[in-house]
């Protein structure tokens, strides 16, 4: 006797189901702590709509025969139609969903027709295999689109497409070897395909649980970098991000501004309108400056009331011209009788330079816009001729920025002017 002979096919499935009931007990879990994980819910309902399923079809003979056939049937093509749309929620993918959708209801239609009305066991078998290909298929699909750079996602489309072949499983061994007489019969195909079917249950779940697990993961670390009045990076996530464009422009020589901006008279505005009020102005300001900014700048709360700019190839003279539309767009925030003016501190960078020394003379620049009767920009570069780290031995400069008038803020002539102070 072979070791297929020791198998029994409904200890088989009832290890399949019991794999799927814990992934469906453990996503339905992450699924209500973690609400941003998208398309746990879907994966959940996959499982739970297989399990029910399966659990129609052991039931086969002691049930009546069109709840264990075209119900359990119904419940297997929606249990995979369900993991199709997780996929698509993960990755936040608009198509497959309505043909999917489709082929689903017409499988549901012509199981039923040869299930009532004629009732013909091959043209069921062929009608989920190939369903089973089908939305299976589509999952490889997205999946391997979606696994540039990720190599656990592109080996997960590999083992989803292996499954997608292995619905046509019964598909092959029916014209092979003819209909079985019962699904749950003992036989060498037959036992076989029930432990490499329990196989893919087991991997395809670890799969899934891996990649949530690596996405929760990210979602953890953003929102440790995420200031939760304004919604922008608070100050841990500015860093980080600044840090990484310092090691940029270390390799390309390109240019790179940054800028404190400090909200004018903040506490009044807090004593005046309340820390709701505040709380609604930081919100506000932190709208108006990223919404004029381009994808690959960062803004960043630094604590209270005063926010950092990094701007990726920008030069100090054109991050005063940035700055000076954006006080502009601030002075016009409608909030109560309250006009919000900034002051802002403007540097730039120069290779291998530390974030320390770099958001020091931001600082001292802020510090010296507000020394100047606030609702101003200021500038301090580098001085390449001083060796000292003492912050005064740098050039301080006052920037009389362009007419805002001219369409083309850009050219040479609308360099600002610097006066030394």
């Amino acid at each position: 006797m072979s070791v297929l002979g020791w198998v029994d096919n409904r200890t088989l499935l009832g290890c399949q189901l019991l794999m799927a009931a814990i992934y469906a007990i453990f996503l339905f879990g992450m699924r209500h702590l973690y609400g941003r994980l998208r398309g746990t819910g879907a994966f959940a309902a996959s499982y739970a709509l297989g399990i029910v399923g399966g659990l129609l079809i052991v039931g086969r003979g002691t049930i009546p025969y069109f709840l264990s056939v075209v119900v359990a049937n119904s419940l297997i093509f929606a249990s995979d139609l369900s993991f199709l749309i997780g996929t698509c929620q993960f990755f936040d993918i608009k198509k497959s969903i309505r043909p999917a959708w489709s082929w689903v209801i017409l499988a549901t239609l012509q199981i039923t027709y040869f299930t009532v009305i004629h009732d013909n066991i091959v043209a069921r078998i062929v009608i989920s295999g190939l369903s089973a290909f089908f939305l299976r298929g589509l999952v490889a699909y997205h999946l391997h689109h979606q696994s540039a750079r990720r190599p656990l996602i592109r080996s997960f489309s590999y083992v989803m497409g292996a499954y997608a072949i292995f619905g046509l499983n019964r598909v092959l061994l029916t014209f092979t070897l003819g209909p079985p007489a019962n699904y749950m019969q003992q036989n060498t195909m037959q036992t076989l395909s029930m432990v490499i079917a329990t196989a893919f249950v087991c991997l395809l779940g670890l799969f899934l649980l891996f990649m949530l697990s690596s996405e929760l993961l990210n979602l953890v670390q953003d929102e440790s970098q995420q200031d939760p009045v304004t919604g922008i990076l608070n100050r841990r996530g500015v860093d980080l991000k600044l840090a990484l464009e310092l090691k940029r422009i270390d390799r390309s020589g390109q240019n790179l501004s940054v800028a404190f901006i400090d909200i004018d008279h903040f506490k009044s505005i807090n004593d005046s309108l309340g820390h709701a009020g505040g709380d609604e102005a930081l919100r506000l300001v932190a709208t108006a400056i990223s919404s004029r900014l381009r994808a690959y700048d960062l803004l960043g709360r630094y604590g209270g009331d005063e926010f950092l700019l990094v701007l990726p190839q920008t030069s100090w003279s054109d991050a005063l011209i940035v700055c000076k539309r954006l006080e502009q767009a601030i002075q016009k925030i409608p909030l109560s009788d309250t006009t919000i003016t900034i002051s802002t501190g403007i540097t730039q960078a120069v290779p291998t330079e530390h974030t320390t020394s770099l958001l020091a003379r931001a600082d001292k620049a802020l510090y010296t816009a507000k020394e100047s009767g606030r609702n101003h920009c200021r500038v301090i570069l580098h001085d390449p001729n001083s060796h000292s780290a003492d912050l005064t031995d740098s050039r301080s400069y006052i920037a009389i920025p362009p007419s805002d008038e001219d369409p083309n803020p850009s050219s040479p002539g609308h360099t600002p002017t610097l006066v030394r102070t």
